[in-house]
């Protein structure tokens, strides 16, 4: 950690309050005020698709949604300072919090396009190269889950989309779902917001959710597990410690779900 670059990141604000060192994501050093959070970037090879500048833009692009936290400083190295929403992030999510993030996803996707694509094709197979094999998401049924799957999300309309809506990411206030964390966003079929929050949170959906039937977006979601197994280990092996729990959670998930998938695959 630089000090000079993170007292520079600090005097942005000009808070009359010293940040404090805050329990977040797996990477980045997350610091926080009564009113506002830090970030201070600490990049990672496998990010190289999601860069700085690509979070920029995603920042100007959500710049007039309510349910985004305002961003008041950011630099090219991906530093921030930004407002600091009252909320509260929750472990287990009720029927209403769900339906309080299916009505934020939705204006979230209201946003411009930011004019970068997620493509989850072309990321799988990236971390694949820099991850190397998984064997356990990796036998036939595995990979011919994953062709139809990827086939199906991809006809979906593209949008703004969060793509990262991990439990983290996500505070309740007075009934209503704030994001945070806009470093995977990108343009991406408007059903992966809904699909990531599902796979992120390992919810067991028990009524329609999105754009899809309850039945599909179970089934699809477990695509988004091979693609985040090969996205964590590939973390750990390039340093993040916190890699190696993502990657054993991703792969318990993905074959929890074996017996969703098998129907998937003979509907």
């Amino acid at each position: 950690m630089n000090e000079r670059e993170l007292s520079f990141l600090f005097a942005q604000a000009k808070d009359e309050e010293k940040p404090v060192l805050l329990k977040g994501g797996t990477s980045n050093q997350i610091y926080g005020t009564s009113k506002h959070i830090y970030r201070y970037k600490t990049p990672y090879p496998i990010d190289f698709l999601d860069t700085t500048e690509k979070e920029r833009i995603a920042i100007a692009r959500g710049l007039n949604c309510p349910i985004l936290p305002k961003v008041f400083y950011f630099s090219k190295e991906g530093n921030k300072v930004e407002q600091r929403l009252i909320g509260t992030v929750k472990e287990k999510f009720g029927p209403d919090d769900i339906q309080a993030v299916a009505i934020s996803i939705k204006q979230l996707h209201q946003c411009p396009l930011i004019g970068i694509e997620f493509d989850l094709a072309k990321r799988i197979s990236f971390y694949h190269a820099q991850a190397g094999d998984i064997p356990e998401i990796e036998d036939e049924i595995s990979r011919q889950y994953q062709i139809k799957a990827i086939q199906e999300i991809e006809s979906y309309p593209r949008v703004y989309s969060h793509n990262d809506l991990w439990a983290g990411n996500i505070l309740f206030n007075a009934g209503k779902a704030y994001f945070l964390d806009l470093e995977f966003a990108a343009d991406a079929p408007d059903i992966l917001d809904y699909l990531s929050f599902v796979e992120e949170n390992d919810i067991d959906l028990r009524f329609d959710f999105g754009p899809a039937s309850k039945e599909k977006t179970l089934a699809l979601s477990y695509c988004l597990d091979i693609l985040w197994a090969y996205w964590a280990k590939a973390r750990y092996l390039q340093g993040c410690k916190a890699g190696k729990a993502i990657m054993e959670s991703k792969i318990a998930r993905f074959q929890k779900g074996q017996a969703i998938i098998d129907s998937y695959l003979r509907g």
